[in-house]
């Protein structure tokens, strides 16, 4: 019985870096599920600990969060500080996926401190880069760089290549959201390379969609379909609808801008019900705003503006702010409509659309009168 617990945490990182998510869930969820395994035991709560991070990878958030609080709870009995520090950052993860990025923080932050009292720097590596990444999202980059350095000094004295190079891709996105695109793109070339060399699905299909989003800035569309759609094809497999939802959307613009807007439309409304089945409701504000894109493109104005006003109630509303490649694509659309529209208009039907339902915007993103079948 504890053989099988000790075989599920082992094979964590090999169901993580090979994208066999679902193959591990089902495997920890039999073993964890049975009566005779519910003894408390370091060994169960390693592989309670494995279930959470692979259920936060397919985004499957709802699951994740029930059990990391259960792995939480777990850790707390058990009294060994080495796993309670586990538990609280693979709670800080699925805040972080939730889009909770204060709670994220917190919990990262005491995972941070417990392996820092501990002695155990390569976990603290790996706490430090999640506060990297909640930084980012949070749009403080000077905090983010002094994680990440840290990180990546850590990382680099335990000879830990592959999550040293998972440390480069993160530089990657941090140079990306400071539009340094070439030092962006150097970083992440360096990281793809890398992660081809080790056959290291989830490094690969990372740093594709970033380098996807550095070409769309770079004006580089067909380089971005090509990544895209590279790395779609390696997150299919995988079951990460997050990440699927997302390239989707990225692919809409990429449509959007080769001129077939009837592609492009099809490609952000499939993205925006499975962000609308995560209950991403930034993922939704994103997909609204593609929408949007294509409907002033297409000379709905009236509908773009309430659009492209419900997505920024939205955004407010969850903290988040439009990376590059985004923000261009909003500010291309905003000039149309400025264009296009007597200002008053305008500024009449953005009012209306931040203060419509969200339900109501959505329902205006799949058409009035339309019925959309993915």
């Amino acid at each position: 019985m504890q053989d099988s617990f000790k075989f599920a945490g082992a094979l964590y990182v090999f169901w993580r870096l090979h994208n066999h998510w679902s193959e591990g869930r089902n495997w920890l969820q039999r073993i964890l599920h049975q009566p005779a395994r519910q003894t408390v035991t370091r060994e169960r709560a390693r592989a309670l600990n494995a279930l959470v991070l692979l259920s936060a990878e397919q985004a499957d958030l709802k699951q994740a969060r029930r059990l990391a609080e259960q792995n939480l709870e777990l850790a707390r009995e058990l009294r060994e500080p080495h796993i309670l520090a586990r538990a609280h950052h693979a709670r800080g993860i699925v805040f972080w996926k939730q889009k909770d990025f204060t709670a994220a923080h917190e919990s990262c932050e005491m995972a941070a401190q417990l392996f820092r009292g501990l002695g155990n720097r390569p976990a603290l590596a790996a706490s430090l880069q999640s506060l990297g990444r909640i930084a980012m999202n949070q749009n403080k980059l000077d905090l983010a760089q002094g994680y990440l350095d840290q990180s990546e000094a850590i990382f680099h004295e335990f000879s830990n290549t592959i999550e040293l190079n998972a440390v480069l891709s993160d530089l990657g996105l941090l140079a990306y959201l400071r539009n340094e695109y070439p030092a962006a793109r150097s970083y992440l070339e360096r990281s793809l390379k890398h992660f081809r060399a080790a056959g290291n699905n989830s490094g690969i299909e990372m740093s594709l969609n970033r380098l996807g989003d550095v070409a769309r800035c770079e004006d580089n569309y067909a380089e971005a379909e090509r990544l895209y759609n590279e790395c779609l094809a390696v997150y299919g497999g995988s079951g990460d609808q997050d990440e699927i939802a997302s390239l989707l959307h990225n692919l809409g613009y990429v449509a959007s801008r080769g001129g077939d807007q009837d592609e492009a439309l099809r490609l952000f409304r499939q993205a925006l019900s499975l962000q609308q089945e995560l209950d991403n409701q930034a993922g939704v504000a994103e997909c609204l705003s593609g929408i949007a894109s294509v409907l002033a493109q297409q000379g709905h104005f009236d509908c773009a503006a309430r659009l492209f006003g419900a997505a920024e109630a939205m955004r407010e509303a969850a903290d988040v702010v439009l990376w590059p490649a985004n923000r261009m694509e909003y500010e291309r659309s905003l000039a149309l409509l400025r264009n296009s529209m007597e200002e008053n208009d305008l500024k009449t039907a953005w009012t209306l659309g931040q203060r419509q339902p969200v339900g109501q915007s959505i329902q205006e993103a799949f058409g009035v009168n339309e019925v959309y079948k993915i």
